[in-house]
Formats: structure tokens, sequence, C-alpha cells
């Protein structure tokens, strides 16, 4: 039997959140047309608040792109459990709405579909970016 790898061909929104011990933070895609518009929020519990950290602003053909390179398309029904004797480490849950209202889901606890890790930095490096080149103006 041949595998066939899914693609995506069509981007409406997607929420990654990925929380941590010390850290919780939002991420938030969304298309507007011929570019993704994509927020980090980082939660601060103490003071019951959801602020908005960096945004960043890319092609949706460069978007699609990085979703295609991350498997995004093959993670629906990901629930990756967390591995015994593991006391720490990262939580996700992300869902994607694409190609017309399909809706992607995973989730995972220290345990993460393949491409995740790519798909997580490419988010903070777009943020990151994005911030550096605000500075440097």
């Amino acid at each position: 039997m041949f595998f066939r790898k899914k693609k995506i061909e069509s981007f409406e929104r997607m929420t990654l959140r990925v929380t941590g011990m010390r850290d919780d933070d939002e991420f938030e895609a969304v298309c507007c047309g011929d570019t993704v518009e994509v927020s980090l929020y980082r939660m601060y519990y103490a003071y019951n608040e959801r602020r908005l950290e960096g945004k960043s602003v890319c092609s949706t053909k460069d978007f699609i792109e990085m979703l295609n390179s991350c498997n995004l398309a093959n993670w629906d029904g990901f629930h990756g459990k967390h591995p015994k004797h593991v006391k720490d480490g990262t939580m996700f849950s992300m869902e994607a709405t694409v190609d017309g209202g399909t809706t992607i889901r995973a989730d995972g606890s220290e345990n993460f579909p393949r491409g995740y890790q790519d798909l997580e930095n490419a988010f903070y490096r777009m943020i990151r970016e994005s911030q550096s080149s605000e500075r440097g103006s």
C-alpha cells in the first residue's frame, strides 16, 4: 500500500496553545485574504490576563507551505499521552480550520506528532523577527 502525504490547499484559522510549568503561550493565526496574521498571547494567571506579546504577518501562500512542511494535515486525531516516568514537560493543543471548513485537532503532553517542533519554532521565529524589525525601525 502506498502512503500519500495529505496537503493543505487553503487556510482559514488556527490556534496552538503551548503550556509548560512557567509559560502558557497561545498562537492565533487568521487568514486575511492574501496574508495571515499570527499573534502570540501569553497567559498571566496572577493577573487573570491574556496579553498580546507580539504579531507577525506573512503571505498566505508561505504560511500554507510552512504548514505542509510540518505535516499538519496528518495530525488530525493525534493524542499524545504523557510518557510514563516523565515528571514534567510541555503540553500542547491545536485546532486548525483548513480547506473550506475541515477541522484538524491534535493534543499531547510531552508527546508530539511529526513536525510539531518545526511548527512551534516557526511561530516563535515569526514573532521574534517581527519584533526585531519593529525595534530596528
